[in-house]
């Protein structure tokens, strides 16, 4: 059996979470066949161009040319499948599955739910004046990518039900949950010490890491402080915004900020906590199965970890306001058999659920649900 798969970006075991899922997925096929890889983004390179975005906002506005070379690398016979890698290459999904291929469409996120939520955090009034009509635009495409392709494979069970209720005649939607980073299943397991030593950890040019990581530098590690002079926090990711590099310029000592981190097991490794007050967002959350596996005790808001399916007080320390996070950090930093009992636990699920094993045996089922016959 040969597998075409068409990516963004390029599949790597390390980089953003498209690119660690792209790259968890590419194994699975692998063990099941050959895997022929098309990355998008190094066709627009060498021809010196960039994709663009259609009215809809979340699919791609691709050059002819560009379309036809991938196309063209794609050759895919009847007996191939063919995995497209999001929405966003929409025009590609539609074009293969309108000469009766079997092409899967791989839903990193409910794409239009995301753009409404990332208007909403923008501009919570002006939003609902401005944009509705880009959010029926992209609601629309990706109802319509939903009935054109062969099936669906969705990051977790809640955003498979919302893509069912999206478009209910759709393909056939399975899930196959998000990876846990490689790194972090290697790193050193050790009972962490008493005390706040917190950590952040997203793509900071991202807004909803943004707005979580201002809130814990103006809020939440001040009230900390208050109980705990010797509270630290660590914020720590890609490409930190202009605004938030300028909020943290007089940071005090206590506050730390590691712009495009090389390595994340140190930071991993000093930290005795992560904080994640996330209130916006969608898929599965990367960063917080990259803690758990790493051993690292897991305070979160319910967005935050949205679509894990974790239990509060047994895999994580469930908060919400500020004061919640306040507290459930200083319990947890004074309280060794609780840091223990959840890093453990956590480490458990994130492995079992979300594992290389995990991630190739839900390949395979999804696969071979859509076998033909």
């Amino acid at each position: 059996m040969r597998f075409i798969h068409i990516v963004p970006e390029r599949p790597l075991p390390t980089g953003s979470g498209a690119q660690l899922r792209a790259h968890a997925i590419s194994g699975g096929l692998a063990a099941r066949g050959e895997v022929v890889t098309i990355v998008v983004a190094d066709i627009l390179a060498g021809a010196g161009l960039q994709a663009g975005r259609r009215k809809s906002f979340i699919e791609a506005d691709l050059p002819e040319g560009v379309l036809a070379e991938i196309l063209s690398l794609a050759s895919p016979t009847p007996a191939d499948t063919v995995l497209v890698e999001g929405v966003y290459l929409s025009a590609v999904a539609r074009i293969l599955s309108s000469r009766g291929l079997r092409v899967i469409l791989d839903a990193h996120n409910v794409e239009s739910d995301l753009l409404r939520q990332t208007d909403l955090a923008r501009h919570p009034i002006l939003a609902r004046l401005q944009h509705r009509g880009r959010w029926r635009m992209a609601a629309e495409a990706e109802r319509s990518l939903l009935h054109e392709v062969s099936a669906v494979w969705a990051c977790s069970a809640m955003d498979a039900d919302q893509l069912r209720r999206l478009s209910p005649r759709s393909a056939p939607v399975h899930v196959v949950p998000n990876p846990v980073p490689g790194w972090s299943l290697a790193a050193p397991q050790r009972p962490r010490p008493d005390g706040i030593d917190a950590l952040f950890v997203g793509h900071l040019g991202y807004r909803p890491n943004i707005i979580a990581a201002r809130r814990l530098a103006r809020h939440i590690l001040p009230i900390l402080r208050q109980s705990d002079p010797t509270a630290r926090l660590t914020l720590a990711g890609r490409a930190p915004a202009a605004s938030l590099r300028k909020a943290l310029e007089k940071a005090p000592p206590d506050l730390a900020l590691v712009a495009d981190p090389v390595d994340l097991a140190p930071l991993y490794s000093q930290a005795t906590m992560t904080l994640m007050p996330l209130s916006e967002g969608g898929g599965t959350r990367i960063k917080a199965l990259e803690a758990m596996a790493a051993g690292l005790p897991v305070i979160a808001s319910a967005k935050a970890v949205e679509g894990l399916g974790l239990v509060p007080g047994r895999e994580y320390l469930a908060a919400e306001s500020d004061a919640e996070f306040a507290e459930a950090a200083l319990r947890l930093g004074k309280t060794p058999a609780l840091r223990e009992d959840l890093a453990d636990r956590a480490r458990i699920f994130a492995v079992g659920k979300h594992g290389p094993s995990a991630i190739e045996d839900a390949v395979a089922a999804a696969l071979a649900k859509e076998e033909p016959p």
